[in-house]
Formats: structure tokens, sequence, C-alpha cells
């Protein structure tokens, strides 16, 4: 996902070169047939003045639609090591949601693949 290792690992006294933007990631996993879901991912709904970030999971049935959107507000060229540290507080945030996982449950006897 776009923009969210910008600043990750960036330890700054000076300014550093920056730009917004907007992505977005949609797409439908869709589960076999006596496959169990156990648990999705919460929505995730964050803002700064800095960065917006809209996560959504949604199942029906055996599929699991899901939505994100990441707005990066950064005024450019150039961003204070203030603002540096405000992005990566949120940035943080996106991260966890970009790791969580489906949990399932395959019926008795059966192997994935």
């Amino acid at each position: 996902f776009p923009y969210t290792t910008l600043f990750r690992s960036v330890e700054t006294q000076a300014e550093v070169a920056c730009r917004g933007g907007v992505a977005r990631e949609e797409y439908t996993l869709q589960f076999p047939q006596g496959m169990r879901i156990l648990s999705v991912p919460d929505d995730v709904n964050v803002s700064n003045e800095y960065l917006s970030y809209h996560a959504s999971y949604r199942l029906k049935g055996r599929s699991l639609s899901i939505q994100r959107v990441l707005t990066d507000k950064l005024p450019g060229p150039t961003c204070t090591p203030q603002v540096v540290e405000t992005y990566k507080k949120l940035g943080d945030v996106v991260q966890d949601d970009l790791r969580s996982q489906v949990l399932y449950k395959l019926p008795k006897g059966r192997r994935p693949g």
C-alpha cells in the first residue's frame, strides 16, 4: 500500500521531501464452500491534519469485501521534523491494520489447496 512506509525509518532534524496523494484499494475474497470464517479485522477510521485512513471489512456469506483508502494531506514539497513525527504516529495505526488477518477454519479432513 503506497505511502505507508514514507516516514517509517526517517529520523531527522532537517526537512525532508514529501508530497500528498490518495491511495485506494478494493478487493473481494471468495472463500470455498465449507470454510468457516472465525474472525475478520475491525473497521478502522483515523485521521489527523496530515493523513486519513479508512478501512472496512464486510463479510457476506462466503465473500469478504475489503476497502482501504489512505488520503495523504502532506503540504509538500518539504516537511518539517514535527510534521514527520505526527505523520508517523498515524502511520503506525495504518501498518497495524495492513498486518491484520482473517481467521478461518477448514472442515475436518480437508487440506488447503
